[in-house]
């Protein structure tokens, strides 16, 4: 008798266990999930800033940034086009798509006769990102002499 209440006992803490388990079990596999993903990251520059410090006029007529971009999506990031606040930057850009772990740039120009004496300009880089409505801001600083 106390054997067949022993064995009863088990098997009541082994369902109890198992029930446990069906309850813990998915809460487990969504937080790899998440783990997963958060692990997947944003589509971001290694810098999205970059200061030239003091810039001499006479010796430079235009300077120039290169911006890196990290792809650690399973999505090949695509950079579609890059627009700037302003006439005397002009912009180039990584054309082809560029794969997980890989990276790409955007190269900045700035035109040093159409600054003024400071400066403060943006970029807007547009790509097929879901983040940030795929759009990625850059910008560039410096003082002109």
């Amino acid at each position: 008798m106390y054997l067949s209440i022993g064995i009863i006992y088990l098997s009541y803490q082994r369902i109890k266990s198992l029930l446990f388990m069906r309850k813990l079990l998915p809460t487990i596999l969504l937080s790899i999930f998440s783990l997963t993903v958060v692990a997947q990251g944003k589509v971001m520059f290694k810098a999205n800033r970059h200061d030239f410090g003091s810039i001499d006029r006479r010796k430079n007529t235009s300077v120039e940034a290169t911006f890196e971009i990290i792809n650690p999506t399973q999505t090949p990031l695509v950079i579609y086009k890059v627009d700037v606040s302003c006439g005397c930057i002009s912009s180039s850009f990584t054309k082809e798509p560029i794969k997980k772990g890989e990276t790409g740039y955007v190269k900045l120009r700035l035109d040093v006769s159409q600054l003024g004496t400071s400066f403060n300009k943006t970029a807007f880089v547009k790509t097929n990102a879901p983040d940030d409505n795929g759009v990625l801001l850059l910008r560039v600083i410096g003082k002109v002499k």
